[in-house]
């Protein structure tokens, strides 16, 4: 049995709006539409959002092998290095003196992204900190160009983004 036909208290029946028609097919389109760009949007800047991310996470992860690598130069008195290998798409970070020491390691870069620079040796000074050489590391993703400048005479770097 219809809701329509059953005889409901008058209370109840402006509550329900029995009389009234349902929504218009324009109306149904519109509430779709709304819904359909509010479920897409996201979905849209996921990859950026993605990249974003990963480009963040190893430059995190570079900053703290950087500064635990120039660390132990400066507390042991003794020469670190950090090489870089675009073949691979891999920075190394090595104690020459020590073989399998904690701090070594390779730090790859996500798949999306490709290390421009040449191959250069950074070795980092004894009690001081400094690099050896100045070069700086370019780095490549699709969307961003990173660029990690070494300041002359000491062992500190800026890191720029720039949109592609």
């Amino acid at each position: 049995m219809y809701l329509s036909m059953v005889k409901l208290p008058r209370k109840l029946n402006r509550i329900l709006n029995l009389n009234e028609r349902g929504f218009t097919l324009l109306e149904t389109i519109l509430v779709m539409m709304v819904v359909s760009g509010m479920v897409l949007f996201p979905i849209m800047i996921i990859p950026q959002i993605r990249e974003q991310t990963e480009i963040n996470q190893f430059l995190s992860k570079w900053e703290t092998q950087y500064h635990s690598i120039q660390q132990y130069a400066i507390f042991y008195d003794e020469f670190t290095t950090m090489v870089t290998l675009p073949d691979s798409d891999t920075i190394a970070f090595r104690v020459p003196t020590q073989s399998e020491h904690i701090l070594e390691g390779d730090l790859i870069l996500p798949s999306n992204m490709n290390l421009i620079s040449s191959s250069v040796t950074y070795r980092i000074k004894p009690k001081t900190g400094i690099l050896s050489t100045i070069k700086a590391i370019k780095i490549t993703s699709p969307t961003k160009t990173i660029l990690i400048k070494f300041q002359m005479g000491s062992g500190k770097y800026t890191i720029e983004k720039f949109e592609r």
